[in-house]
């Protein structure tokens, strides 16, 4: 419980204070210079400072989920949901940025399949997957959402032609007390904290999760959860 609290407080300390310098850096020149600066030039840093907004909002609703998952207030309301639907509603807010990297998201998901799950909790679940692919997969790479029925279980599946994970750093992803982090491709940071909460939110649903990669290769990361 220490190593948690000392994690997040790193969390806390760093990667949360980070953006907001750079946030009231870039207003700052803004507010100062606003009159003397170009519309390019204002754009740019505007896009700056709202990217940079964009990136803390997230990092904090992490936190917040985080913290719900470890004090048992988070409710969890399992309905029948179709798994297409969900997979391509989820897709849907990652399509600008897969166009900027030129990445192709496809949904390979029988229209037939069903799941018994928290509507919030499953698309909370697969947006930071396929975040995750987008963020570790270069220019031109591709990204497969899928999903089979495996005895008493659906099988969800989000396979990414990225960089990869070596062997030996793949129980890292899901170690609260191991501080396991890497650059994207485009050099996006992260924290590595949504894998962990997926972890915990998969959990709560009685299923698994986990990933499968070859380093310079692929990643999949495959959830299970019983029907």
């Amino acid at each position: 419980m220490n190593r948690d609290k000392d994690r997040l407080l790193s969390i806390l300390a760093h990667d949360l204070r980070s953006p907001f310098n750079t946030i009231l850096g870039f207003s700052s020149l803004l507010v100062k210079n606003a009159t003397k600066l170009d519309s390019e030039k204002v754009a740019t840093q505007a896009g700056i400072i709202n990217k940079t907004a964009q990136n803390a909002y997230e990092l904090l609703d992490d936190l917040l989920l985080w913290g719900k998952t470890q004090s048992d207030k988070l409710s969890i309301e399992p309905e029948v949901l179709n798994l297409s639907a969900i997979g391509n509603e989820v897709m849907d807010d990652f399509k600008s940025a897969a166009h900027f990297k030129e990445i192709t998201i496809t949904v390979r998901i029988q229209a037939e399949i069903e799941i018994k799950a928290d509507r919030f909790i499953l698309k909370t679940v697969l947006r930071n997957l396929i975040s995750n692919a987008v963020k570790f997969t270069p220019q031109g790479g591709q990204i497969r959402i899928s999903a089979h029925i495996d005895k008493n279980a659906v099988i969800i599946e989000v396979a990414d032609t990225g960089i990869g994970i070596e062997a030996e750093n793949l129980p890292k992803l899901w170690d609260m007390s191991t501080e396991y982090s890497t650059k994207g491709t485009n050099n996006e940071k992260g924290t590595g904290l949504g894998l962990l909460i997926c972890k915990e939110l998969i959990e709560k649903h009685g299923g698994q999760i986990w990933a499968e990669s070859t380093k310079n290769v692929s990643s999949t990361f495959i959830v299970s959860i019983p029907q």
